[in-house]
């Protein structure tokens, strides 16, 4: 029974510890990069017939596409010399040439070499007139550019692909798109200029959007960005079937409001030349989603009083005489006073207080430190303490022992023996009532000793590797 009811009383603080955490300290990323292919200002369509625009693909697709099995070793690319090759552009691109436009490796075709590959025909059905940028910019290969008076392109088995990454690849009718002022490639952005593929809003709240261009300083590579004015940006529930369009002001900005939730979509097409060729498409398309959801509906008051007096009933006919301890002991006697079922001076604690009181004289004088509980589980001392503190006890004065002079007698070392649970139990112990320390820095001591502890994801766990994925226990108590 006792075994039963303590599984029970975990199972419902993880579930309430879980409720109070963001959900990103237990979702697990996937690793994806995404990848957009246009022509003449329009996205083409892949082999089901749907855009090919900002789609997926995982690293392990990416990976699969081992470039010794089509002849091109050559192609394979080590940077760092360290027998391991990168995962590059190149292999993204036959992978989506094959996978998501449908076509055949055997119809391209590839020339040049290792650091200077040219696509010169049949990728995605186009002609040599192709381009692409990498997350929003012109990738530049480095090492090429030290010895050039000019920045020199990375050709893509020299773009090494990173989560996240995008790259947008654009061909074109005619070859003004590398030097007509028009030129480059269309984003969405934020008021930052940080590039978007997603807004978010809530029904009958405007979203401001921005539509940039972005091309090369080819003296440095570096991305210049032009904010678009005046131009026509469309949306709709579905891609491609305007439901209505915006225009852009002086700094490539508009907004655009809906009155349902739901998921819809932003785009432009690409643009004219204006000087070197002004009847054919020099840029990019654009695209984004935009999430609209619901407004939350306020949340309403629960009444949870049965379901609480039935649960501390039980704790109370489950555990009859609570004494110093885990299973029936502190944990117990705290529930059951901070949820007042029984009034502080009721028997229940009085003699629960009494056994503690002679448990302390005992254990406190066996260990001899200073009336620490145990010599190496400075736990067993906040556990005590919390409890204590619950039913209006003073944990200065238990017997002949002032349990809260343990931890500045015995310093922070012993109450980090137990690790970070430790230094969090000790603190919350002190904290129950306001204990003064004579070490006035144990405080301190415990919250940057936690602080410090703290992983890469928000959270905390025993471990004190900081990339190890959290765990709800510790960290609802950190």
């Amino acid at each position: 029974m006792r075994t039963t009811k303590k599984i029970l009383s975990m199972i419902l603080a993880f579930v309430m510890v879980l409720g109070l955490l963001p959900a990103t300290a237990f979702a697990t990323e996937s690793q994806y990069v995404y990848i957009s292919v246009s022509f003449d200002g329009q996205y083409i369509d892949d082999k089901s017939g749907s855009p090919l625009v900002y789609v997926p693909v995982s690293f392990e697709q990416i990976e699969s596409i081992n470039l010794e099995e089509y002849n091109l070793g050559d192609y394979l690319y080590d940077p760092d010399g360290d027998g391991n090759y990168e995962t590059t552009a190149l292999q993204l691109i036959i992978y989506a040439h094959e996978n998501i436009y449908g076509g055949s490796w055997s119809d391209v075709n590839f020339t040049g070499g290792a650091g200077g590959s040219y696509f010169q025909g049949g990728i995605f059905g186009f002609d040599e007139n192709l381009n692409y940028f990498l997350n929003g910019q012109f990738p530049i290969d480095e090492a090429l550019s030290e010895n050039s008076s000019y920045a020199v392109g990375a050709t893509s088995d020299h773009i090494v692909l990173e989560a996240g990454d995008f790259i947008d690849i654009a061909s074109f009718t005619s070859y003004a798109f590398l030097w007509d002022s028009a030129a480059g490639f269309h984003l969405f952005a934020d008021e930052n200029d940080g590039f978007v593929h997603n807004y978010t809003a809530q029904v009958g709240e405007a979203v401001p959007v921005k539509l940039l261009r972005s091309y090369s300083n080819m003296v440095d590579g570096s991305p210049v960005l032009a904010e678009e004015s005046g131009y026509e940006l469309f949306y709709g529930a579905a891609f491609g079937t305007a439901d209505g369009t915006l225009t852009t002001d002086d700094s490539g900005c508009a907004s655009v409001t809906f009155d349902q939730a739901g998921t819809y979509y932003l785009w432009c097409d690409g643009n004219y030349g204006i000087d070197a060729d002004t009847e054919n498409i020099v840029s990019s398309p654009a695209y984004a989603t935009i999430t609209v959801a619901a407004p939350e509906a306020p949340r309403q008051p629960q009444d949870v009083s049965t379901v609480l007096n039935a649960t501390m009933a039980k704790m109370a006919e489950t555990v009859t005489e609570p004494a110093f301890g885990t299973t029936a002991g502190e944990w117990t006697v705290f529930g059951l006073a901070r949820g007042g079922y029984y009034a502080k001076d009721n028997a229940y604690f009085t003699d629960y207080y009494n056994r503690i009181v002679e448990t302390v004289n005992t254990e406190a004088a066996s260990v001899n430190m200073n009336g620490a509980l145990h010599k190496n589980k400075s736990t067993e001392s906040s556990r005590l303490i919390v409890a204590l503190s619950a039913i209006s006890k003073d944990a200065t004065s238990v017997g002949n022992w002032d349990l809260v002079e343990a931890y500045s007698a015995n310093g922070f070392d012993w109450i980090k023996k137990q690790g970070l649970n430790g230094t969090i139990w000790a603190l919350i112990a002190l904290d129950s009532n306001n204990y003064a320390t004579t070490d006035t820095t144990i405080r301190q001591q415990c919250v940057d000793a936690i602080l410090a502890a703290q992983h890469t994801d928000g959270g905390w766990s025993l471990t004190a590797n900081k990339d190890t994925t959290s765990d709800p226990d510790i960290t609802g108590m950190a």
